[in-house]
């Protein structure tokens, strides 16, 4: 259980205390422990964290990257394929962590959207209409149709692409009001592709703790990142990652690495308290300069279940 007193490492922020507590009911048993889930090669690879006009985004992870393509749906009322945009920031992320809960209960790709994201909302205390929802239904949609590919190095003269959608299909819910500009799917069915892949590498996750970090994506990939990672970490070797790597993976829109390291690390104590088990440290070289974190082997957020 997460104790305030056991945590030293630095002063609390009020957002850092309201974590500490909110984790601290979770092993106090107060609130009814709630596990969602992630696919274990979306946990090292991020959405994009603004708003942006290009119509693909690059996220890189030591020898693989990720392209992510936007795409279209067809509009029956204008009889045309529109463009949405990229999915980017926290809800995308939160949605789809939503789909694979919904996914592994229920032992089907079929996710019911309609009924699905008022619950979701609600789970997550945000608004259920208005601005917030249709938001959520934007970035639904976005997420719904985008594309991603995978590329990797698999030695120093062989690269390899993946080509992959995380929905198969989708049926286009449309506005009886010919204003409403907002595309969102009544029903999205995963790819089996996906699907599969997720049966066998599913991450769980501590859905209270994804709350307490809603507000900010980078805090959410982080989150999920080391719950995917540190438990796989021998105990006898611990994993070193350099400032570089991480700005490479996390750090664009910030051209200085020492910016983002500032930022960066504002963000990783958030985490660090809504994930108390994870061990990680900053280290610095003999002079003093800061080289990266090293990743020490931890409990899992959750135990791993066989799903």
């Amino acid at each position: 259980m997460p104790d305030k007193k056991n945590i030293e490492y630095f002063a609390l922020t009020p957002k850092q205390e309201r974590i500490v507590d909110g984790v601290g009911r979770i092993f106090d048993g107060d609130t009814k422990q709630q596990i969602t889930y992630s696919h274990s090669t979306l946990c090292q690879t991020s959405l994009p964290f603004k708003a942006t006009s290009e119509r693909d985004w690059t996220s890189r992870n030591g020898n693989s990257i990720v392209l992510i393509e936007a795409g279209k749906a067809y509009d029956g009322r204008k009889d045309a394929f529109v463009q949405l945009g990229l999915p980017y920031g926290t809800k995308p992320r939160l949605i789809l962590l939503d789909w694979n809960r919904q996914a592994i209960l229920t032992q089907s790709p079929v996710i019911e959207v309609e009924n699905s994201l008022y619950a979701f909302l609600k789970r997550l205390r945000l608004p259920t209409e208005g601005r917030v929802y249709t938001m959520a239904k934007k970035q639904l949609s976005a997420l719904a149709a985008c594309q991603m590919t995978l590329g990797r190095m698999m030695d120093e003269q062989t690269g390899r692409t993946s080509y992959g959608h995380i929905v198969k299909e989708m049926d286009i819910l449309f506005s009886k009001d010919m204003n409403q500009r907002v595309l969102w799917p009544n029903t999205v069915k995963l790819s089996d592709e996906y699907f599969n892949s997720l049966m066998v590498h599913a991450v769980p996750l501590n859905e209270e703790a994804l709350m307490l970090l809603r507000d900010s994506a980078l805090e959410l990939d982080l989150y999920a990142m080391l719950a995917e990672r540190l438990h796989r970490i021998p105990y006898d070797k611990p994993a070193f990652v350099p400032w570089a790597a991480l700005h490479k993976q996390y750090g664009q829109g910030y051209k200085r690495i020492r910016k983002f390291r500032e930022v960066f690390t504002k963000h990783l104590k958030n985490v660090k308290a809504a994930y108390p088990d994870a061990r990680i440290e900053e280290e610095t070289s003999s002079r003093g300069q800061p080289q990266g974190l090293r990743l020490y082997s931890s409990k899992p957020p959750i135990r791993k279940l066989i799903v």
